[in-house]
């Protein structure tokens, strides 16, 4: 929610975001990844990429953690969504993030390495 994350800019939240690309199948679905996350970018959020995350995570306030699984028995796409409020766990789920955010690269790296691969020409409109 690019609204939400500008009104929190303002308020000096530190904002960072980890996305995975190992599902896009298209370089349009890469640009619109692209797109996106500097869409997130222009209202502060720090962001990097990586190729697949083990989960979908939010730590808040270091005390907050969401969880978002998918589920593995549900016949149809489905997910659980957990929240936990416990300062240790989501330090903890923290420590987790930073492992994954020092792997990951920038945007710019990310753009340069399938520019390379020729399997992305992100000039285009």
């Amino acid at each position: 929610n690019i609204e939400a994350q500008a009104k929190m800019k303002n308020n000096n939240v530190k904002m960072r975001g980890l996305y995975e690309y190992a599902s896009l199948q298209s370089p349009e679905e890469i640009k619109n990844l692209i797109r996106g996350i500097e869409a997130f970018q222009s209202v502060g959020e720090e962001s990097k990429i990586i190729k697949e995350l083990p989960i979908k995570l939010a730590v808040i306030d270091e005390k907050i953690t969401m969880l978002v699984l998918n589920d593995p028995v549900s016949m149809q796409p489905s997910i659980t969504t957990i929240v936990i409020t416990h300062t240790d766990f989501a330090r903890a789920q923290k420590a987790v993030f930073e492992t994954y955010w020092d792997k990951a690269m920038t945007v710019e790296d990310f753009k340069e390495k399938f520019e390379e691969e020729h399997l992305l020409i992100v000039n285009e409109s």
